[in-house]
């Protein structure tokens, strides 16, 4: 019923594991239904986020609820469904940030991978241009503190690096001529409508949300998208996160122009999650990640790509 399958190794050398559960026959290269026998298949990831610990949580209890619930008596009906549909769970998608939580004194909700970002210039002069539109008093980097006593010039005007840490950061990587910085958001570097919004950042060492080098650029999203596309036909995808209590669907990089039959069976689908919710007291409302709490659409996430 359960197969561990190592589907991948991350830029920092850790692991991505899959738990495949099926009652076919394993192929034994891809530990999953043989050919003859496709079925359709339910994926479920968690901690594409790393900081969002609870996430992964639910990727392991969902695992063993389906082991429990199988081997339960008088559960013929949910045996049934195996016969019909396998599941595809990825614990964790982004096991460098995770592990980064864990180690760092600092970054306990870091949110990107760990994979560094060949520094350029025309990142240089992004961040440079960007720090002076947030606060135009502070001229980097003729205020930044002297290398070696580490004080800053009197001037009169308040620490940039309190004023905006991140930003801060990228200018001192660019003062002291550092080569590298480290972090990609895999929910946006996904290849569908990659960078299409104008809100995406495009800054490196600047914004956690920065969308990659390039569309697909990171492991851990090739990896993802490689065994997605070995397990067609995958019917139904979770990407669980654990910021607010709602249940997200498509599209997060489009406003809903079109109606299409798919995606008023998404919706369905998540009403009746939702009234599941609701009969154990959780309140979750539903939303496209287009108008998630008003914030900026988002290009190249997960869930836009798997539904497209």
């Amino acid at each position: 019923l359960v197969h561990k399958v190592r589907i991948g190794t991350t830029g920092g050398g850790n692991p991505i594991w899959a738990i495949h559960f099926t009652t076919g026959s394993p192929d034994p290269k891809t530990f999953f239904s043989t050919p003859d026998d496709r079925k359709m298949k339910i994926w479920v990831q968690c901690l594409i986020h790393p900081r969002e610990w609870v996430s992964g949580s639910a990727c392991l209890y969902f695992s063993e609820a389906l082991v429990q619930t199988y081997n339960e008596k008088g559960r013929q009906a949910f045996r049934d469904l195996f016969n019909t549909w396998d599941f595809i769970i990825i614990p964790v998608v982004n096991p460098d940030g995770y592990e980064f939580t864990f180690t760092s004194a600092t970054n306990r909700f870091w949110r990107m991978n760990r994979e560094p970002i060949a520094w350029n210039k025309q990142a240089e002069k992004a961040i440079k241009g960007y720090y002076r539109k947030g606060d135009r008093k502070v001229r980097a980097p003729k205020l930044l503190p002297d290398r070696l006593t580490g004080k800053w010039p009197t001037s009169g005007v308040r620490d940039p690096s309190t004023l905006y840490p991140k930003l801060f950061q990228a200018l001192m990587l660019i003062r002291y001529n550092q080569e590298f910085c480290t972090g990609v958001d895999l929910n946006r570097n996904f290849p569908y409508k990659w960078a299409s919004e104008k809100r995406a950042s495009k800054y490196p060492c600047v914004d956690e949300n920065y969308v990659g080098p390039s569309e697909g650029s990171e492991r851990e999203t090739q990896i993802i998208i490689k065994h997605f596309k070995e397990h067609h036909p995958i019917m139904a995808a979770v990407d669980f996160h654990s910021y607010f209590q709602v249940i997200i669907r498509p599209w997060g990089c489009i406003r809903e122009v079109e109606c299409r039959e798919d995606l008023k069976m998404l919706m369905e689908g998540a009403k009746a999650l939702q009234q599941g919710l609701g009969e154990h007291k959780h309140q979750y409302d539903i939303t496209d990640a287009y108008h998630l709490g008003g914030t900026a659409p988002v290009s190249g996430s997960f869930i836009d790509w798997a539904f497209s």
